[in-house]
């Protein structure tokens, strides 16, 4: 941890503290967002969500926009199930 930190070494005080929450934030958004990619199965967006790198902005946009809502794709089909099994 101390080469990562002498590496930032150069900036000033104020920079380092920003320089360093921009990193902790990019690697959280995008270790979430290919959490998410893989359990979809949605592996063309786990290659591109992978290689890109754009601090969070487009893995923002995958998670609103893209992901599949499994919530909402089992809760139907459990309804399904349920219905009939009081119909039958």
């Amino acid at each position: 941890m101390s080469q990562f930190l002498q590496n930032f070494s150069y900036l000033p005080v104020n920079n380092k503290f920003f320089a360093l929450l921009l990193v902790a934030w990019s690697l959280f958004i995008k270790g979430y967002t290919l959490w998410k990619a893989s359990r979809n199965n949605q592996r063309y967006w786990f290659i591109i969500l992978l290689l890109l790198n754009t601090l969070g902005i487009f893995e923002l946009v995958y998670l609103k926009f893209f992901q599949k809502n499994l919530n909402l794709e089992e809760s139907k089909t459990s309804l399904k199930k349920t219905k009939k099994g009081i119909i039958d």
